[in-house]
């Protein structure tokens, strides 16, 4: 994905000097953190007017990840391998796409508040957080958010991501956690909410 730099995204602040944005948080890497990503921005914007010019490339920002977020690629590659294959939408994912989508529901469970070691079964979580892929897309989009605007970041982990996403993923979180605790595993354990926040799981104050 590619974006143009005219977009203005919100609650970001200066990155400092020498470091990258994190591709999944937003939040500012270590100094000497690697690269990840070599994100292009383009200045301008489509147009069906033929005499309109196209959107230019005006450079590349570049991504790392933080160390709270480093081990999330590997540990949706290992729940793709044994998931295999997921439907959505009538469509069968499976390799990079599949592990796209692991790594967005993982972002949407840490972005929610839960904890970010993965749930033992892939197919539930990915079935859990179907409903609410959009947030999921908004979780992950640090990366857009930062190269929208090159040399700002997210002053805290997930700041780029708004209330009513975030309400809405803390409520499937909540629903992750009520089939696991049915099962009889583990649930899955959510960050301290405000006492105004609604609770996780249920309509009532915290």
């Amino acid at each position: 994905m590619t974006t143009t730099a005219e977009t203005a995204p919100t609650a970001l602040v200066s990155l400092p000097e020498g470091r990258h944005a994190c591709a999944d948080c937003g939040q500012a890497c270590p100094e000497g953190a690697a690269v990840c990503e070599r994100v292009p921005v383009f200045r301008g914007r489509p147009s069906l007017d033929p005499s309109t010019p196209p959107p230019a490339l005006a450079g590349y920002v570049l991504l790392s990840r933080c160390p709270s977020c480093s081990e999330r690629p590997a540990a949706a590659d290992r729940l793709a391998k044994a998931l295999g294959s997921f439907r959505r939408d009538g469509l069968i994912l499976h390799g990079p796409a599949l592990r796209d989508h692991l790594v967005a529901a993982l972002c949407g469970l840490e972005a929610a508040g839960g904890t970010a070691a993965p749930p033992d079964d892939p197919r539930e979580l990915l079935s859990v957080f179907e409903a609410v892929y959009e947030g999921l897309a908004s979780a992950r989009s640090a990366r857009w958010a930062s190269v929208a605007r090159p040399g700002r970041c997210a002053p805290e982990p997930w700041a780029h991501v708004d209330e009513e996403t975030r309400a809405a993923l803390r409520s499937v979180a909540g629903r992750l956690m009520a089939v696991r605790v049915a099962a009889g595993a583990p649930p899955v354990e959510l960050a301290p909410l405000g006492a105004a926040a609604p609770c996780a799981a249920c309509p009532r104050s915290a």
